[in-house]
Formats: structure tokens, C-alpha cells, sequence
């Protein structure tokens, strides 16, 4: 979960901003990022196009700040990130825009309930036109959108093969502590039961046919060895 929510983070949150924004927003944005003050979110997905951003269905208008308005789903970061590059239709065309956490009409009301990765949030937000300032030219969120998503999915593989590779080293460790212990139990139960039948030999007075009686049935059913 740490591995995803560093990877959007950096690859897809800050690095766009980087590759795209105007010295004034790298100069105001990517510090605290880089630095670990505060985390950024890539928000594209929608319910109802998935990471398509020619078919999505939020827009932006052309007042002045443009104001943001639509639903994302599946954002990594979504209930803590301070920054998010929010993809919207702009004159029927996508454009990445920045939106920061706490702005007029921005929301993330729910958070997933995943079967894993619970370190890491994947939230829905709820932009209800929101102020938004562009990221790089107009109707360039496709080449953006693509850059970004395909460096998020390369460092989100490795930090799920990582994760996978972890699993397998705590299990192999379980493992090995496991029979070494079963290991040693045994060991005590065959120590006890030889030094028992140590003890018994060394004070028996009979013969082991009269310590051990055998029926008559029993004799009949062994083999003849003679």
C-alpha cells in the first residue's frame, strides 16, 4: 500500500506537474511535495468511462478561474492528497488541471472498500464547480494523461511485485520457524520416550513376554519366523 500511494504520488502527481506546468505553478507546487509535506493525486478515472479521457464526462467552463465540474472514482490518494491533476473536457477536448484539497465545491465522500492494500487510499471525489487552474496546454490532457498513467503503471508493478516478493519472504519465514519448532517438539517426544524405555529395560526383572503379554489369539496371527 506505501509502494502505491509513493508511486501515484511522485509519477503521476508530481511529475506531470513538472514535465507540463509553468515555472510560477513548479516553483509554487512541487516543493512541499518533494519534500513530504504534502501528497498528490491523479484524478482521471470515472464510472462510467474508466481511464478514457476522450469519453469522460467531467467539464470545465471558460469563466475566470475555470471552475470544474464531475465525479471521479478509484483515486489513489484520494482522502489525503493536497494536490490533484483533475482531467476534465475543456471545449470538447481533455485538459489536465490542478485542484487543491479544501477548494469551493471539492469533496471526497467515500472511501473504497478494497480486500487489500488498506494503507493506501482509493477514494471518490466530487468536484461541483470547483476553481481549477490549467496544466499545460488545452486540450492536451490525452498526451499528458497517457505519460503519466504509463509511468504510474510501471512504478505500481514494481511495488506490487515487491509486495507479492515481501508476502513470500514473510511465509517462507513462517515456514522455517514453523518446522523448526514442530522440529524440536518431536525431538523432545522421542528423548522422553527413549529414556522411558531406558528406564524400563534397566529394571526389568522378567522377561519382556511377561512385561508385554501377548494373547493367545495374537501368537496365533503372528508369522513364524523360525
Amino acid at each position: 500500500g506505501v509502494g502505491v500511494t509513493v508511486a501515484v504520488h511522485t509519477s503521476a502527481g508530481t511529475l506531470p506537474i513538472l514535465a507540463n506546468g509553468t515555472q510560477e505553478q513548479v516553483d509554487r507546487f512541487v516543493p512541499p511535495l518533494a519534500q513530504g509535506h504534502e501528497l498528490a493525486a491523479f484524478a482521471l478515472t470515472e464510472s462510467g468511462s474508466g481511464s478514457d479521457a476522450g469519453a469522460m464526462r467531467t467539464h470545465a467552463d471558460h469563466g475566470e478561474p475555470q471552475r470544474i465540474t464531475g465525479t471521479k472514482q478509484w483515486i489513489t490518494n484520494g482522502s489525503y492528497a493536497h494536490t490533484f491533476i483533475v482531467f476534465a473536457q475543456d471545449n470538447g477536448r481533455p485538459s489536465a488541471f490542478l485542484v487543491r484539497r479544501g477548494a469551493e465545491g471539492f469533496s471526497a465522500p467515500r472511501e473504497e472498500e478494497k480486500m487489500g492494500l488498506h494503507s493506501s487510499s482509493t477514494a471518490d471525489l466530487v468536484l461541483e464547480r470547483t476553481p481549477a487552474e490549467r496544466l499545460g496546454a488545452p486540450g492536451a490532457g490525452m498526451r499528458g494523461d497517457q505519460a503519466a498513467t504509463a509511468q504510474g503503471l510501471v512504478q505500481r508493478g514494481m511495488g506490487a511485485q515487491q509486495h507479492r516478493m515481501g508476502i513470500v519472504a514473510v511465509l517462507r519465514a513462517q515456514r522455517h520457524t514453523h518446522t523448526h519448532v514442530r522440529l524440536q517438539a518431536v525431538t523432545a517426544v522421542v528423548q522422553r520416550l527413549l529414556q522411558t524405555s531406558a528406564s524400563l529395560w534397566a529394571t526389568a526383572t522378567e522377561p519382556v513376554s511377561e512385561l508385554l503379554p501377548i494373547s493367545s489369539a495374537t501368537k496365533q496371527l503372528r508369522p513364524n519366523c523360525a
